[in-house]
């Protein structure tokens, strides 16, 4: 008498395979929905043409540490990037525009090159990708951009 019960309550055959195709189409649309949603994030996030970014940074070097409060005010054709002490003065500030690169630090001469990337590596050896940090900060990927790869969820695999 119970495997009666149980038989009439038993999935069937075709039950099981419509309900194991229906959870497989699930999966398979939700990658392109993915898909779709980041390439409107990225066209949205690459129409933005300026941002500031504020915050605090701490820097060390050679043993030596360093923290300071960080502006960078980036629009078209104008970037101004500026370090400044607990009180608001300034340590440092780098603009850029078309014509070429400024850096100023109080006390010390003013240098000046074509762009802030060189200024800050021939000035103080340091390699800033501040090309690179303009998408960066956006959550974009560096152009020229590579085509993605994506995961089994629709996200993307790697950034570039």
């Amino acid at each position: 008498m119970i495997e009666i019960i149980a038989n009439k309550f038993a999935p069937t055959k075709s039950a099981v395979t419509i309900l194991l195709l229906l959870t497989l189409s699930a999966c398979t649309t939700l990658a392109p929905k993915q898909r779709t949603l980041y390439n409107d994030r990225v066209n949205e996030l690459s129409s933005l043409t300026q941002f500031t970014l504020e915050g605090r940074i701490g820097l060390k070097q050679n043993g030596k540490g360093f923290a300071a409060g960080v502006t960078w005010d980036d629009r078209v054709s104008f970037s101004k990037f500026e370090l400044t002490g607990p009180l608001g003065g300034i340590h440092a500030r780098l603009t850029e525009e078309i014509s070429g690169a400024l850096l100023e630090i109080p006390d010390h001469e003013s240098v000046m090159s074509m762009d802030a990337e060189s200024l800050l590596r021939d000035h103080f050896g340091w390699a800033i990708p501040i090309n690179s940090l303009r998408y960066w900060v956006r959550g974009l990927a560096t152009p020229p951009l590579q085509p993605l790869s994506f995961d089994e969820h629709g996200l993307p695999a790697t950034i570039a």
